[in-house]
């Protein structure tokens, strides 16, 4: 995937609606205490203003379809970074902390395996 180009890492997506956003979709295996592995795939959205976006989160994957190469929305790029490093990180531990998957003991890691701009 690394020596993919950029283009064709990510995606522009709309499906029919405005939004303003990007979509992450997140390959999480969480090891518990006894030895436990547990796979999950997390969606994980933030708005223009760097918020958790739920209603970004909720679209059905396979109602989107790629924009035209002429029509991508400018990309705020150091936002991105930001995103990507720091908050989409906490946000998916919080998650993950939400849905009692991180008990006493457990540990997880993340891999991110799509960026949706929307």
């Amino acid at each position: 995937m690394q020596s993919l180009p950029a283009s064709e890492r990510a995606l522009a997506a709309a499906d029919g609606q405005v939004h303003k956003g990007f979509l992450t979709v997140w390959t999480v295996p969480t090891h518990g205490k006894s030895g436990r592995l547990k796979q999950s795939v997390t969606k994980i959205a933030l708005g223009p203003e760097g918020g958790r976006a739920a209603a970004l989160e909720s679209l059905p994957l396979d109602q989107l379809h790629p924009l035209p190469a002429n029509s991508i929305p400018q990309l705020d790029r150091p936002s991105l970074e930001t995103a990507l490093t720091t908050d989409i990180p906490q946000a998916l531990h919080r998650d993950l902390e939400y849905r009692g998957e991180l008990a006493e003991g457990a540990w997880y890691s993340s891999r991110l395996i799509a960026l949706l701009l929307l």
